[in-house]
């Protein structure tokens, strides 16, 4: 009788034991499960806020005539921006209202090249917009395709990467954007 007693003891505290276990793996699931939920409706609320940002913007994007691209999910967007001025050393001095020929007017004199009177730029950037995974409204990105100088008959082209001007190549004349290398 002190067997069986002892018998249902243990098959009673093994199902104490299972039952604490249950409950143990069903809060922390329930855990989980509110961390999902938690970081699924923070990803809806920074793609409901990109979106607004992104009507307003396409708004001001369709008066100015800029040329763009929005990607099919609607979670990027590309602003293309072409360039072909004439200006002078002063420039380089002064800060231009333009922040694409600012740039490249700081690029250029980081760069230790001389600038002359009627110096030609010919500047071709994208301005790249897209969800950010942190709270902020969007992620940025700026890239420049083309940017050459030319003085006279003298033309410079370079490429531009993470935020320096290298391979600095000689034509003999300016390239015009439409013909491609």
């Amino acid at each position: 009788m002190k067997q069986n007693k002892v018998q249902l003891d243990l098959i009673i505290n093994c199902k104490h034991i299972i039952l604490v276990l249950i409950l143990f793996l069903q809060s922390c699931n329930n855990t989980a499960n509110k961390k999902i939920v938690n970081q699924t409706n923070r990803d809806i609320d920074n793609t409901i806020v990109y979106k607004r940002w992104l009507k307003d913007t396409l708004n001001h994007i369709n008066k100015s005539k800029e040329t763009y691209k929005v990607y099919k999910d609607s979670l990027a967007l590309d602003i293309f921006k072409k360039y072909d001025t004439i200006f002078n050393s002063s420039i380089l001095k002064t800060n231009s209202s333009n922040k694409d020929i600012a740039l490249a007017c700081k690029l250029i004199k980081e760069n230790n090249d001389v600038i002359l009177d009627k110096t030609r730029l010919k500047l071709e950037v994208i301005h790249s917009y897209s969800l950010s995974p942190i709270k902020r409204k969007y992620d940025y990105e700026f890239e420049i395709l083309k940017f050459i100088v030319s003085n006279g008959d003298k033309s410079f082209s370079y490429k531009y990467i993470k935020g320096n001007l290298i391979n600095k190549t000689r034509s003999p004349k300016t390239p015009d954007f439409g013909a491609d290398k």
